[in-house]
């Protein structure tokens, strides 16, 4: 079921402030508020809930030497999709490659049913719509040092003009956003017994060595493109080649791998990764 922008957050992006600008300080003032990063992600959860509209909100902190790190959520995401996802599918979620690959930061949108430059693969796909959502926005917090916050919602707007406001509200709020968790949230420690770290490494290695013993290194950074969700255009893109040249690349990958696509690849990655 779509569920409207809520009425506030229409008024504030059209200009007519009035009384739900006094709500947004209200909320801001109370993330500086909270005792800790748990109290804070359950207010902005809540808060962010409120003003564009999601069904779900996971918060999240991204390190790029350790697996993620679930501090809240909120929603109909389960317990089973949570660790499911901690636990290997992050690799793959395009909002963790915007940290720890590209490094960007701010706030980001995917459309779930694949009107975007990402091809997302279908077991993704089906991944997150167990949230019931059918855009999800990832806002991205700097806290530096390889840490990131990631918020992430999943909402089922009216309209994509709505998903656009949604957007505009998180921009308009990302400076105290990130500010409030960086006074919560302890910095990265050197701890090399974590689990979390050879989790992430186990990751990494099974990501970096799929196909290596059948794909030309071209080929496994297609077929690594391929697994985060990329289609030929943006391959192409990120790969400085022509999408014909991405599109031959893809299907060498697929005929090398005896795969006929998308699903079917991402079924070979975690059957490799299960076995690491």
């Amino acid at each position: 079921m779509n569920t409207p922008l809520p009425p506030e957050t229409i008024a504030l992006i059209a200009g007519d402030k009035g009384a739900a600008l006094g709500d947004v300080s209200g909320a801001i003032a109370g993330w500086y508020a909270a005792g800790d990063e748990g109290a804070l992600a359950k207010r902005v959860s809540a808060d962010l809930g409120r003003f564009t509209g999601a069904n779900s909100i996971v918060v999240l902190e991204f390190r790029t030497d350790l697996q993620p790190r679930m501090i809240f959520a909120k929603g109909r995401s389960t317990t089973h999709d949570l660790g499911g996802y901690i636990t290997g599918f992050y690799a793959v979620d395009p909002f963790y490659d915007l940290f720890a690959v590209q490094r960007s930061f701010g706030v980001f949108h995917v459309n779930l049913e694949g009107r975007d430059e990402f091809d997302l693969n279908e077991v993704y796909r089906r991944h997150i719509s167990r949230s019931v959502g059918r855009d999800e926005i990832g806002i991205l917090l700097d806290m530096g040092q390889g840490q990131c916050i990631h918020i992430s919602l999943l909402l089922s707007l009216e309209s994509d003009d709505q998903v656009r406001g949604a957007m505009d509200f998180c921009k308009a709020v990302l400076v105290p956003l990130t500010e409030a968790f960086r006074q919560k949230v302890a910095g990265p420690k050197d701890e090399p017994a974590d689990p979390r770290r050879e989790v992430h490494r186990i990751v990494t290695r099974a990501i970096e060595g799929f196909g290596a013993d059948i794909l030309t290194p071209r080929e496994q950074e297609v077929a690594t493109l391929l697994l985060k969700g990329h289609s030929a255009k943006s391959m192409a893109r990120m790969l400085d080649i022509a999408p014909g040249t991405a599109a031959l690349h893809r299907a060498n990958v697929y005929r090398k791998l005896g795969i006929n696509g998308q699903g079917d690849l991402f079924a070979a990655f975690l059957s490799q990764l299960m076995g690491t």
